[in-house]
């Protein structure tokens, strides 16, 4: 039986067809800041959409995902690379805690677990939003606008995760309408 792909292997895979073009148009400390960002927070997320079971799947989310990136890419001046790169990586860094802020809310709706324990969970996110939120105003305002509903949508989950009375997020509300019965 073959081994399952390793994230390692997509990474490194994707990053030599991208190595050339990632680094033009940026400065030496960008293309460096962007080498890491692509291994630490981008590439991940684009292997957990794919999951490769098989070499030849392996090869077809490399081609997929690095001629997605190149068509992004191409498209866009220096100025353009590098936001584009700052914007994605916040993306990709919120996109995990968004996912697990709806599983909690909707665990909580379920009563799925106990509920001192999705309110713990769900604290922990919120302090992450507010680091990253922090972190995004200081050296990423655009980006922090751009992705504003996503940390809306995120923190109103995990408001309603812990218990804390307010608004639902767009995706949870149209959850619970869906639902026969409210909480």
């Amino acid at each position: 039986m073959a081994n399952q792909p390793t994230f390692e292997a997509f990474a490194a895979a994707v990053m030599e067809r991208l190595a050339a073009e990632l680094r033009s148009g940026l400065s030496k400390a960008q293309s460096d800041w962007a080498w890491n960002a692509f291994q630490r927070f981008i590439l991940p997320e684009y292997f957990r959409s794919g999951e490769p079971a098989t070499e030849e799947s392996l090869r077809a989310q490399v081609e997929m995902t690095a001629d997605d990136i190149l068509a992004d890419w191409r498209a866009l001046d220096g100025q353009g690379k590098w936001q584009w790169i700052v914007r994605k990586t916040y993306a990709c860094r919120l996109e995990p805690l968004s996912r697990e802020a709806f599983t909690l809310a909707e665990a909580r709706y379920r009563k799925a677990a106990p509920g001192a324990e999705i309110a713990g969970r769900a604290l922990k996110i919120r302090r992450l939003l507010v680091e990253i939120g922090e972190e995004m105003q200081r050296h990423a305002p655009a980006a922090r606008r751009e992705l504003a509903d996503l940390i809306s949508e995120t923190t109103l989950d995990c408001l309603y995760a812990q218990g804390i009375q307010g608004g639902l997020s767009l995706r949870f509300s149209r959850l619970v309408k869906s639902s026969s019965t409210l909480p």
